[in-house]
């Protein structure tokens, strides 16, 4: 069996039981013909969505990047939201800033490669009213929580902390609502029912895989925050029929991993994602590293990432294991106004 996790070792030398983490998130610069959403308000409230609400944060649209903001110390972080990590991380800077130790060394699985970071312990960061995910942190470099844009970010919320509610991302509106998990079964809001729900399958301790549509044909996906693109596979791109640039866009390494893989425009021509289709989109095709360590290299396969959550909120229900996407997609010029995390 590859090695497709973690490899972690304390800083006395004694390994770890060893445990799949990923880190999915995709750093690079984005096309110029990519959509804007920073256009005007429009979106009505979702009060409506029944549940015993915990906590609520809002969004920050920045480019592409879904971001959330982290108290630690009576600051505020920029953290970026990612259903794609099974663990949070924070940057070099911040571990520095807040004076946490390395306590162990692991070898991190990303969408480029893998690569050994350093792990440390902390109980100050909060996101909301809930505790920002488990105590141990993943330390990356600066430069890989930033962009080709020289957007730089504190760190990275994962499903380490988002598996224990039921998630409502509601990236249209610029918020994100954890409730207690099993209290959201109501047909309300501004996502589909219990009945039209997706079912997924948890993968690699968190990452959530399920199936959709891309040109009619199915598709294996992994809903991936993270990435601010839509990214398929070759295999997918074949097999779907999507039209691909014959020159790559880019060819740099992205997010943890340090394998340069080119990375070719694509158009979309409809992508069906339970009762919600969207036409003429852009997207990107790369045969990441990450896609076989999911045990999907050898398949139709693709990162469903903000550009589609920018356009249709989903409710993660992880008790009952369904996603419940929006019941009708906006427009990209519907999207809420731009509201800085201060």
């Amino acid at each position: 069996m590859r090695n497709v996790g973690t490899d972690r070792k304390d800083i006395s030398g004694r390994r770890a039981a060893p445990a799949a983490v990923f880190v999915l998130m995709l750093l690079w610069a984005l096309p110029a013909c990519a959509q804007d959403y920073r256009a005007a308000d429009g979106i009505e409230s979702f009060s409506g969505l029944e549940g015993e609400l915990l906590a609520e944060v809002p969004i920050e649209v920045d480019g592409k990047w879904l971001l959330v903001p982290v108290e630690a110390r009576g600051r505020t972080y920029r953290f970026i939201l990612d259903t794609g990590a099974t663990t949070g991380a924070i940057s070099r800077s911040l571990a520095r800033q807040l004076g946490l130790k390395t306590v162990a060394e692991a070898k991190l699985s990303g969408a480029s490669g893998q690569a050994r970071v350093p792990v440390v312990t902390t109980k100050m960061l909060r996101l909301g009213d809930a505790r920002a995910g488990s105590w141990e942190k993943y330390v990356l470099d600066d430069e890989v929580l930033a962009d080709g844009d020289d957007r730089r970010f504190d760190g990275i919320i994962g499903s380490d902390l988002l598996k224990y509610y039921d998630v409502l991302i509601h990236a249209p509106a610029r918020a994100l609502r954890l409730y207690k998990r099993g209290t959201t079964d109501e047909d309300s809001g501004p996502v589909v029912g219990p009945d039209d729900a997706l079912p997924f399958e948890r993968v690699r301790r968190g990452i959530i895989r399920f199936e959709v549509t891309v040109n009619g044909s199915a598709v294996d996906a992994v809903l991936d925050s993270g990435s601010p693109a839509l990214l398929l596979n070759p295999i997918a791109a074949a097999e779907t029929g999507v039209t691909v640039t014959e020159e790559p866009v880019s060819e740099q390494a992205r997010g943890v991993g340090s394998k340069e893989v080119p990375t070719y425009g694509a158009r979309i021509a409809s992508l069906g994602v339970g009762r919600v289709s969207l036409e003429n989109l852009n997207g990107e095709v790369a045969d990441l590293p990450i896609f076989g360590r999911l045990g999907l290299g050898d398949r139709a396969a693709m990162l469903l990432g903000s550009p589609f959550l920018l356009r249709c909120p989903l409710l993660i229900s992880w008790s009952a294991r369904e996603l419940r996407f929006c019941r009708q997609a906006v427009g990209p010029e519907d999207a809420a106004p731009e509201s800085p995390i201060r």
